[in-house]
Formats: C-alpha cells, sequence, structure tokens
C-alpha cells in the first residue's frame, strides 16, 4: 500500500520508538529506512488505569511515542514520523501482558489453555506538520484460539525461554505457534505489529501531508 509514496517516505526521517525485533522486521518489510530508537517510557512503573485493552494500549503507545520525542527534539534531525506500539493479550476482563518470570508464564498458559482470547495492539504515529506534531491513534484487534494444553506441554514450552518477554507468555512466530488453533484477523497484529492498520493510517497521513503542501 505504501509502494506509491515510498519516495517521500525516503525524504522524511522515520523513528520506531520500540526495541522489539519483531516490530522491526515487521516495518522492515515496506522497504523504507527508518531508524530504531528504545523509547525511554517505564511501560512497567507507568501503567494506565483501565481495563479497557484499546485504551491500554492506546494510552501506552502514545506515551512511548511522545517520550521519544522529547528525548529527541534537540536533535540537529529530529524525526518526521515516530511510532509507537503496545501489546496485550485479553480474556475474561483480564489484561495479560509480558511475564514477570517463569511462574508467571505458565499461570498466563494455564488461563489461555483451551480459550479464545484477544491480542490487541495500540498504534500511535506522530507526524510533523507546520506548527508540531499531530498523532494519529489507532487499535486493532485479532481473535486467537489456544488448544488445550497440559502441565507437561505448559512447563515444557515455558523452559525454552520463549515466553518471556512476549504478551501472554507465547510468540506465535516462533515455538508458540504450535499452540495455536486458530486465528480470526491480522497475524502481524498478533506478533506484535498491526501491520494492515499501519500502511493504511501512514496512507492517509501522507496524503494529509502532500495536500497540506500543495
Amino acid at each position: 500500500m505504501l509502494c506509491a509514496y515510498k519516495t517521500l517516505l525516503s525524504n522524511r526521517r522515520v523513528v520506531l520508538a520500540s526495541a522489539s525485533e519483531r516490530r522491526k522486521e515487521i516495518l522492515g518489510g515496506l522497504g523504507f529506512p527508518f531508524d530504531v530508537v528504545q523509547s525511554p517510557f517505564d511501560e512497567d512503573k507507568n501503567r494506565p488505569n483501565t481495563n479497557d485493552p484499546k485504551e491500554f494500549t492506546q494510552w501506552t503507545a502514545s506515551q512511548k511515542a511522545l517520550a521519544t520525542i522529547e528525548d529527541m527534539k534537540t536533535q540537529s534531525n529530529p524525526p518526521d514520523f515516530v511510532i509507537g506500539a503496545d501489546t496485550v493479550v485479553f480474556l475474561e476482563d483480564k489484561i495479560l501482558g509480558k511475564p514477570t518470570d517463569t511462574e508467571n508464564a505458565v499461570e498466563m498458559l494455564k488461563i489461555l489453555s483451551g480459550n479464545v482470547h484477544s491480542v490487541v495492539t495500540g498504534l500511535s504515529i506522530h507526524y510533523k506538520m507546520e506548527g508540531g506534531y499531530k498523532e494519529r491513534l489507532t487499535s486493532e484487534v485479532t481473535q486467537v484460539k489456544m488448544a488445550a494444553l497440559n502441565d507437561l506441554i505448559i512447563r515444557s514450552y515455558v523452559a525454552t525461554g520463549e515466553p518471556l518477554g512476549k504478551a501472554g507468555s507465547y510468540g506465535i512466530q516462533g515455538l508458540g505457534g504450535s499452540l495455536i488453533e486458530a486465528i480470526n484477523g491480522d497475524y502481524y497484529n498478533v506478533v506484535g505489529f498491526p501491520l494492515h492498520r499501519f500502511t493504511a493510517e501512514m496512507v492517509s497521513i501522507l496524503q494529509e501531508i502532500k495536500e497540506a503542501n500543495n
């Protein structure tokens, strides 16, 4: 979707405010240059006061992007676009983020076992316009069915180390993919970055910028 705007993007500085290798790989597949900058925002110490997964992830994604903009504002070449993202798993009114340790990972997988859960990613795109930055804030939801797992399977998977650092304690793009029976929605969203939603928002933003410059 962004092929028609590659030249426009190549002349602007794009920053992904995330240290996630998965998000870096997905964004890299679109073929335009960007910088990866880990946001200074501490999401573990600053959690929004809401149990709504869309509000939760959108707020966190926005704060990641804003903190990165603030951190880079004195640079000689500040970014034209800053992208923030946050992903959680949601089931039965519970938000499941990254596990705190291996036992927490086991607990999460027991909750998800045999159930359909939602993977929700909040997406924040800050883009430079005359007078400062504007923001597009959105989210994507994918439904995921996890197989019924016994204790041996759960603990053996956790022992691989893959669940640590991943929302919901599994990685669909790795060994965790074998635990998943079906998904309904954007696969990339489950990995951690809603690819189609992002490109659709960027097309709209780039059209807005193009019209403003005419």
